[in-house]
C-alpha cells in the first residue's frame, strides 16, 4: 500500500477494515440469501468483491479506499462463510463433513496463495495495482462459479434418499449421568 501512495501506518487499519467487512458482510447477507438464495447473494457477493479491487486498482483517494476494502472484505472472507451453510443445505449429512472440509480448504489455500502471488508481483517490479487485478480474478472466478451452483427451492433436500452411514451405537447417558 505504502508503493500505491499510502501512509504505512494505514496498514493494519486497512487489515482491520478488511475484517470488519467479511464480519459485516457474513452478518448482513444471511437474511437475504435466505430470503432469496444463498446460490444468489454468492454471485453478488463476489461480484462485489471483484467490483472492490478493480476500485481498488484505480488509486482512489485514503477515504474512499477504506469504503472499498471494507466491500472487498465482504467479497473475500464473508462470502466464504456465507458458503458454509450452502455446504448444510444442499449437501447431505453423509457427506456434509468433506464437503464442509473442501470449502474451507479452498478458501484458505486463497488465504496463502494471494500474499504469495502479491509479494511475487512486486519482486517483479510490478506496479502495486497488478496486485489488485491479480486478486481480481479469483473474485471474478467465484461470481461464475455461483451460476454453476445448483438452485435451492423452497423444498431443501432431505436426507431420506441417503442411507446412514455410521455404524456407531448411539449411546444415552441415564440417571445419574451413567451410560445405559
Amino acid at each position: 500500500m505504502e508503493q500505491s501512495g499510502y501512509p504505512s501506518t494505514s496498514a493494519l487499519t486497512l487489515h482491520a477494515t478488511l475484517s470488519i467487512g467479511a464480519v459485516a458482510g457474513s452478518l448482513t447477507m444471511g437474511v437475504p440469501a435466505d430470503r432469496i438464495g444463498v446460490r444468489s447473494m454468492t454471485i453478488v457477493a463476489f461480484g462485489i468483491g471483484a467490483l472492490a479491487l478493480a476500485t481498488l486498482s484505480s488509486g482512489p483517494p485514503t477515504p474512499m479506499v477504506f469504503v472499498v476494502v471494507a466491500l472487498a472484505g465482504v467479497g473475500s472472507n464473508g462470502t466464504a462463510i456465507m458458503l458454509y451453510g450452502y455446504v448444510g443445505t444442499w449437501f447431505p449429512s453423509a457427506l456434509r463433513a468433506s464437503a464442509l472440509g473442501t470449502f474451507i480448504s479452498v478458501a484458505r489455500l486463497g488465504g496463502i496463495l494471494s500474499p504469495l502471488v502479491g509479494g511475487r508481483i512486486i519482486a517483479a517490479g510490478r506496479p502495486t495495482q497488478t496486485n489488485f487485478v491479480a486478486l481480481l480474478v479469483p473474485a471474478a472466478l467465484g461470481a461464475l462459479v455461483g451460476f454453476a451452483l445448483p438452485r435451492l427451492g423452497r423444498q431443501q433436500h432431505t436426507d431420506n434418499k441417503y442411507p446412514r452411514t455410521d455404524t456407531t451405537p448411539h449411546i444415552r447417558a441415564g440417571p445419574g449421568g451413567d451410560h445405559q
